[in-house]
């Protein structure tokens, strides 16, 4: 019987029925083709030698080579494999879900546990020194691959000159090919791009290359990497300033290789245009910091949007914040990360401008110190081998 291909996008009652029946096929290690935000493509269990050896069939031995071990979520991924250094974090924590496929370095003893933790037939997802981990942004290839409860691969399916968009598309190009009649399912949310995910290697030494660009290109990658800071206050003229100018100084001063800070300021009740007050300016001069031009801005959903974070100088400013986009939540705090507010020194002498400038230089310190800290997963105390 010719397969029918299954769109959860139309799909009513029944879809979580098919879903399921799609995971069950790959646990019992029949395939299943599955729609992907990049391509269509072949669906095995990446534990059962029978099902891959049913996915070699059909894309020819030929072409037999690690796949990606395809992950729900990128909290899976980042269970398997902790990041070096910050740009691999935000690589990670940017680009995943979504069409990247990450190379992963990893030693053999690592390779060893979690081969043997999932049960995975040695490499089907690494080489022995690299795992590949791909965490598909599509909700058919997530619901799939979670209702699975086994490690998934997906291969796509080509021909010499494209990839199929599409499973009605793959379909046609499996035809009649030897093995077709292992593939138990087709299920999909719409078409893909047509083109191959983009392939990044992450060093061990923090770094990481672009080894095949594809959904998305490099420069894309370089600027969701890059990461905008914005300051919030009342007018946009004493602290936020003051604030901004200290942290582009602190950025400047010790910069993180291959990351890009953007610091902005803005104020929850500000004007637009009305420039720094002039013991705001004079009070990060007496620091050795300079102020540059500024024009007040006034603080908007667009600017919220932009940010990676938001600190507000007072409680009052976060409530303010969290007013003009509630989901926002995750990325707004405090600057004190003690919890304390930042007074407003306007219409005081400019001892109390310098004064408060001085306070907000170790918030600042602290918390672009946070930023620029990843967690680091404590070791397991590995075993000998043998």
């Amino acid at each position: 019987m010719p397969l029918q291909p299954v769109d959860l996008r139309t799909t009513s009652g029944d879809a979580a029925a098919q879903v399921s029946a799609a995971g069950a096929a790959l646990r019992e290690g029949r395939l299943v083709l599955v729609g992907t935000e990049t391509v269509a493509g072949i669906a095995a269990s990446a534990a059962s030698r029978p099902a891959l050896e049913r996915l070699w069939q059909l894309k020819g031995p030929e072409k037999r080579a690690p796949l990606a071990w395809h992950l729900p979520t990128r909290q899976a991924l980042l269970k398997l494999w902790w990041p070096q250094s910050l740009i691999q974090h935000r690589l990670i924590t940017r680009l995943a879900p979504g069409p990247v496929t990450f190379r992963l370095p990893l030693d053999p003893d690592d390779l060893d546990t979690i081969r043997l933790s999932y049960n995975l037939v040695p490499r089907t997802v690494e080489d022995g020194n690299h795992l590949l981990i791909r965490v598909p942004a599509g909700s058919a290839a997530q619901r799939v691959i979670a209702a699975a409860a086994t490690p998934v691969v997906i291969s796509a399916v080509s021909t010499e000159t494209r990839s199929a968009m599409t499973v009605d598309e793959a379909i046609e190009i499996l035809g009649t090919r030897p093995g077709v009649e292992h593939i138990s399912a087709a299920i999909h949310d719409g078409p893909g791009s047509g083109r191959p995910s983009t392939l990044i290697s992450l060093d061990a030494d923090g770094g990481y290359t672009v080894q095949r660009t594809g959904a998305l290109e490099e420069r894309y990658i370089q600027k969701m990497i890059n990461r905008t800071v914005l300051f919030v206050c009342t007018g946009n003229t004493c602290r936020s300033p003051m604030a901004e100018a200290i942290a582009r100084h602190l950025v400047e001063a010790g910069p993180t290789p291959g990351l890009v800070t953007t610091v902005k300021s803005a104020g929850a009740y500000a004007g637009p245009g009305a420039p720094a007050t002039p013991e705001a300016v004079r009070a990060v001069e007496a620091m050795n910091i300079r102020m540059h031009a500024h024009a007040s801005t006034p603080l908007t959903r667009e600017l919220i949007h932009e940010a990676d974070v938001i600190y507000g100088l007072t409680r009052a400013h976060v409530d303010a914040i969290l007013s003009i986009d509630p989901d926002a939540l995750d990325k707004v705090h405090l600057l004190d990360p003690d919890g304390r507010d930042v007074p407003d020194p306007i219409g005081s002498p400019q001892a109390v401008y310098n004064s408060t400038a001085a306070a907000i230089l170790p918030l600042v310190q602290r918390r672009l110190t946070e930023l620029n800290q990843v967690i680091k997963k404590k070791k397991k105390k590995k075993k000998t081998r043998r």
